[in-house]
């Protein structure tokens, strides 16, 4: 099945409020919506309100328009905002600004990811919680090498971090530059675990 790219529409039916955004696939971007939107996590405070409020039945999602190129996302997501915007019909707080937006690809994609991943992981991530320490994430970290599962794992720092961050760490997708040879200090002696 190949990935449906353009501007998107989520339309609240109870209100006729509607957030518009662009994605290079869609299908997975509305997925996302939906995951954070149940978890009540989504950022928008009035969308996730209505959601709350309506529930999902409430609400209907559709393509506005597809596009071929990935560079047109941005300039046609910003023609239905501008459509709309002066309505008050949108949840979004901003407009698209920039629509020349470096669009990268390949190696060049791939190294920004990682740079970009490097800037923002752990403690530099400004939606970074503070209660998780950098000494839990080495004991994750070492409970993983232990052979013990995400959901033990999970169990024991519910509080602190979610249960897909666990799976993040232990492929090594966050946290990359946190090594527990690093922290010689920082044991699992004051974990209970369960042999």
């Amino acid at each position: 099945m190949s990935k449906l790219m353009g501007v998107y529409a989520i339309v609240c039916n109870e209100n006729d409020k509607m957030i518009i955004g662009s994605a290079s696939d869609i299908k997975k971007r509305w997925s996302n919506y939906k995951s954070l939107l149940k978890k009540d996590k989504y950022s928008n405070a009035d969308l996730q309100a209505d959601w709350d409020k309506y529930g999902e039945d409430a609400f209907a999602f559709t393509i506005v328009e597809q596009v071929s190129r990935k560079s047109d996302l941005y300039i046609v997501e910003q023609y239905w905002q501008d459509v709309y915007w002066d309505a008050g019909m949108l949840y979004n707080k901003n407009r698209v600004k920039c629509v020349k937006k470096k669009m990268r690809s390949g190696r060049e994609a791939a190294n920004h990811k990682a740079k970009m991943s490097e800037v923002q992981s752990g403690i530099s991530n400004p939606r970074w919680n503070g209660k998780c320490q950098i000494e839990d994430i080495v004991r994750i970290k070492l409970l993983v090498e232990a052979g013990k599962s995400n959901k033990e794992i999970h169990e024991l720092y519910k509080d602190k971090i979610e249960y897909a961050m666990i799976s993040r760490i232990r492929i090594r997708d966050r946290y990359k530059s946190v090594e527990p040879e690093m922290y010689p200090y920082v044991t699992l002696d004051d974990i209970k675990l369960e042999v």
